[in-house]
């Protein structure tokens, strides 16, 4: 993990005492990687959206229009 990252957060955790850290990027970029570096040395917890992609039942013309309307935000909100 690069030390700018690890600055960045110590900063944070010297603020608050719970901090959200979202990692965005494209596939293959090393997001899960970067997060298992992250919840290693931090002993935090791991969401990974791809487990709450939208089931076939809810895909409709409608919701792909959304913007994120490829996640299912009603579980995503129900269970985190």
């Amino acid at each position: 993990m690069d030390n700018e990252i690890k600055d960045i957060i110590i900063n944070l955790l010297n603020k608050k005492d719970k901090i959200i850290i979202a990692i965005e990027g494209p596939c293959t970029s090393g997001k899960t990687t970067l997060a298992k570096e992250i919840s290693e040395e931090y002993d935090c917890n791991i969401i990974h959206m791809d487990d709450f992609f939208l089931p076939f039942e809810k895909r409709t013309p409608e919701r792909f229009a959304e913007i994120g309307g490829n996640i299912d935000y009603e579980r995503f909100f129900i269970e985190i």
